[in-house]
């Protein structure tokens, strides 16, 4: 709590900045988001900008406040859901079919947020909704290895068989039920792979809190089928993909990252369920 001398000199935080925790009911009675970290500054609880002590009381420049909101503003906002909601309805470890059970619920609008990339991926009370889509020609799966110029630097070098990633703020348009989440898993089959054919059902869902990357991640497993092979190579973290035989692809499991890895391990059932 700060003290009186102090809560005059705050600014209010900016919405289009601050997370929704920021203005939620029970905040402060300025609504304001910052406290006293007692160690010579004020610090944003969501943001993590600080302000330096100057004299008798905590008193942060507005300019040094506009300045780091601009540079918050600029950075990628991602889609979340609080993980005491993945808790409600029961948390699983690896991948599970009953996908109907969590789906709904994680891709409610009331459900999602928006937080910057760089704070949801060290925020363990929240779980980044990822789309993960398998693509299938025939009796081949697609096939990648993730490149230096992918921005999650733990997974580089490692095979992968999902296409997808972080559902951005600007996936989500003015008529868009789930936040983005579906046009932002068409946005990544474009610009990953030059797809433009639809989204495939889901057919499960992942949770492996068993790894840095996976506890602030949680993944829905889509699976389409694709007419031909031809497939465009449009990012540096996309290196080598080609659909090579299904078989081939499960040979080396350990060359994978964990998700593909455990969407191979149950891919028959995966298939069956896509009505394959």
């Amino acid at each position: 709590m700060l003290g009186e001398g102090a809560e005059r000199h705050i600014p209010i935080p900016n919405r289009d900045v601050c997370s929704p925790e920021c203005f939620a009911p029970g905040r402060a009675a300025a609504r304001v988001c910052w406290r006293d970290v007692n160690n010579g500054g004020i610090t944003c609880e969501h943001l993590r900008i600080h302000f330096p002590r100057e004299g008798p009381v905590w008193k942060p420049t507005i300019k040094n406040y506009e300045r780091e909101s601009k540079e918050m503003a600029a950075e990628e906002k991602v889609l979340c859901f609080e993980r005491k909601l993945l808790e409600e309805l029961g948390v699983f470890q690896g991948i599970c079919l009953d996908v109907e059970k969590y789906l709904p619920v994680v891709t409610s609008a009331a459900h999602l947020v928006y937080l910057n990339r760089s704070a949801a991926e060290q925020d363990r009370r929240y779980k980044q909704l990822i789309p993960y889509t398998l693509l299938i020609c025939k009796e081949k799966i697609l096939r990648y290895r993730r490149g230096k110029g992918g921005q999650e630097t733990r997974l580089h070098g490692l095979y992968s068989v999902g296409i997808g990633g972080h559902i951005s703020e600007e996936d989500h348009g003015l008529f868009s039920k789930d936040r983005g989440y579906q046009e932002g898993m068409r946005r990544e089959l474009m610009e990953e792979a030059g797809i433009d054919a639809g989204n495939g059902p889901a057919v499960a869902a992942i949770n492996d809190d068993s790894t840095e990357v996976g506890y602030v991640h949680f993944g829905v497993v889509h699976l389409l089928r694709v007419a031909d092979e031809i497939v465009a190579n449009r990012r540096d973290g996309i290196a080598g993909p080609e659909f090579i035989p299904i078989a081939d692809a499960m040979k080396e499991p350990s060359g994978y990252e964990s998700w593909s890895r455990l969407c191979l391990e149950h891919l028959d059932v995966l298939l069956a369920r896509a009505g394959a």
